[in-house]
């Protein structure tokens, strides 16, 4: 099976103990992996409230370059599309995209934004759960700050993504308007379980207007239970209903929550494959949720091509 994951925070996990991120023992390591194709977001984290945020960034940045080095022969730090698609389709390994989350890690500072541009970063969530000087998470008022507008401005210029995922509504409208490419990385529907990280109808209309991606999160707070099959199945099902088919991605969200056992790590996927098949979707509609629908996103974005 082809798999294509918006987010997992397994580099910081690795980080913080020191462990590879060929072998360990998180949801997410190159040994788990058992994918014909397999693009990975790996978001370096920036807490709400770390101190000299952008230094943290680079010490994170340095250990991942440093895994990708020594593990290049299965996974290849990609920044561009050719390089995406030269690891999945002619190298066999695991395309590594690197995104950074939380957007406390300019400091305040657009020169930070053109730093990260230009050491591969693609994708930026803007905040984590509070504010910041760019823009204001779940459990901050407020929306964008004049520097969180021109911001986004400028990495429409550049080519990079908005992640609005863990932005409060204020913010995602507002980041929405502006921005020319988002995606909501990891949150599921509000319909389905009424979590403040869960995107309303409204949310989801303008994910579906601006031919973005809604990852979905494995998360059992944000799914609504513990039946963790079923509630991914029910939110896939809700996005189907609301016309949303080319615009549903896999945003697990490993090593950044407590998962249920049964979908707790990359091995699991299998099974959660089979099981959506079992539920009568489509396989062409899994495969675009596994991986096409985001592959072709960011084919489009990068290099205007597509499966």
């Amino acid at each position: 099976m082809d798999y294509f994951d918006l987010h997992c925070d397994t580099l910081y996990e690795c980080f913080r103990s020191k462990s590879s991120i060929y072998k360990n023992n998180f949801a997410v390591s190159i040994d788990k992996a058992n994918f014909d194709r397999w693009c990975q977001v790996f978001a370096i984290w920036i807490p709400d409230g770390v101190q000299n945020p952008f230094s943290f960034f680079i010490e994170h940045l340095n250990f991942a370059k440093t895994q990708f080095n020594e593990f290049g022969d299965y996974v290849k730090d990609c920044s561009d599309f050719d390089e995406i698609d030269n690891a999945v389709n002619s190298s066999r390994k695991c395309a590594a995209i690197l995104s950074v989350e939380g957007g406390s890690v300019l400091e305040g500072k657009i020169e930070n934004l053109y730093r990260l541009y230009q050491l591969g970063i693609r994708i930026l969530t803007l905040t984590w759960n509070g504010k910041n000087e760019i823009a204001s998470g779940i459990e901050a008022a407020g929306g964008l700050s004049p520097l969180g507008k021109r911001v986004l401005k400028e990495m429409n210029r550049l080519g990079m993504v908005a992640d609005l995922s863990h932005l409060n509504e204020q913010s995602f409208y507002e980041a929405a308007e502006i921005a020319t490419s988002i995606i909501a990385s990891h949150s599921n529907c509000r319909a389905v379980h009424g979590h403040a990280r869960n995107l309303t109808d409204e949310q989801l209309k303008v994910i579906k207007q601006k031919k973005s991606l809604v990852g979905i999160c494995f998360y059992p707070e944000f799914l609504g239970g513990k039946d963790v099959f079923d509630r991914v199945y029910a939110n896939i099902y809700y996005l189907l209903e609301q016309g949303l088919e080319h615009n549903i991605a896999i945003g697990s969200d490993f090593d950044g929550a407590d998962m249920h056992e049964d979908l707790n790590d990359i091995s699991k996927l299998p099974g959660l494959f089979d099981y959506l098949t079992l539920k009568n979707l489509k396989y062409e509609t899994i495969q675009k949720i596994f991986f096409k629908n985001a592959y072709n996103f960011f084919a489009n974005l990068l290099t205007k091509r597509a499966v």
